[in-house]
């Protein structure tokens, strides 16, 4: 069974769904956004997002990269997609694949990307700490495991993210 993933910044954390839809946003960057595979202007998403955490003086590139990338999704029309060969399981996923273009498929990771953003800096300004905007597991006793997780662990990971494992 597929754990259910979540963008987790500053106090609050926002559930996204399985992992397996996770990843296949993230195909999808790769599948539908040209730059995404041939330069590493994305890799903010593509790689710290991804594997890491967003480090605060990363939030607003990489809230531009969203937009960029929900502008490509909306160039691909979402009859044309394989959701399952891009590993969408059926019986588990959360997304909205009766969506007219791939921006609408994922419209509610944007959206919870831009208020994981937003709480991430809304604790800057309440307590003077950046608690950063990373993937995590959404559910109890995982996401209390990632909470602990040390930054530098994050840091060193090259491989598999920790929500993928």
């Amino acid at each position: 069974m597929s754990k259910n993933i979540a963008f987790y910044g500053g106090h609050s954390i926002y559930t996204l769904g399985p992992a397996n839809d996770v990843a296949v946003f993230f195909k999808c960057i790769s599948r539908f956004v040209p730059e995404a595979r041939s330069t590493g202007k994305f890799d903010l998403i593509t790689d710290r997002l991804f594997r890491r955490y967003l480090k605060q003086n990363e939030l607003d590139p990489a809230g531009r990269l969203m937009d960029l990338i929900k502008e490509a999704f909306k160039a691909t029309q979402n009859k044309n997609v394989d959701w399952f060969k891009l590993g969408v399981l059926e019986d588990t996923t959360t997304l909205q694949l009766s969506g007219d273009t791939t921006a609408d498929v994922f419209e509610r990771y944007f959206e919870l990307f831009v208020k994981a953003k937003g709480s991430a800096m809304s604790f800057v300004e309440s307590f003077n700490v950046y608690k950063p905007v990373m993937l995590v597991f959404a559910d109890l006793p995982d996401f209390m495991l990632d909470k602990m997780r040390p930054l530098a662990d994050y840091d060193a990971n090259d491989t598999t993210p920790f929500w993928l494992r």
